[in-house]
């Protein structure tokens, strides 16, 4: 497996999960040893939103010490309309963008390469 993916690598390695129309998705991240948590917002935050943004991502990273999951780092990623028509509802759609906003390399096509766990 390559260290990382681009926008296109990370779409073939989500192949069998995409089209599930299901609202998060965890992936493993082995170059980095971390795991993340992706999902669409609830609509909790809907009145936070910046102008502009017509929705938004629940992100949360962790690592795994053997024991337990321990979280490192997470937030809010808001996305505009022209966003939310690429997701098109599928989170698997979104996962590059949460990947490029917690680990990325500081350029903006390529992050570390993923293993897709599972849906939920």
């Amino acid at each position: 497996m390559s260290k990382f993916f681009s926008r296109k690598k990370a779409k073939e390695a989500l192949k069998a999960f995409s089209g599930k129309k299901k609202d998060g998705i965890m992936v493993f991240f082995p170059t980095i040893e971390k795991y993340l948590s992706v999902a669409f917002g609830d609509g909790t935050n809907d009145s936070a939103l910046e102008k502009g943004s017509v929705g938004y991502l629940y992100l949360n990273s962790y690592t795994y010490d053997g024991i337990c999951y321990n979280d490192d780092d997470g937030g809010i990623l808001e996305f505009n309309a022209e966003k939310a028509a690429e997701y098109d509802g599928d989170v698997c759609n979104a996962v590059f963008d949460a990947a490029e906003f917690l680990f990325g390399s500081g350029t903006s096509d390529v992050i570390p390469s993923f293993v897709p766990i599972q849906i939920f």
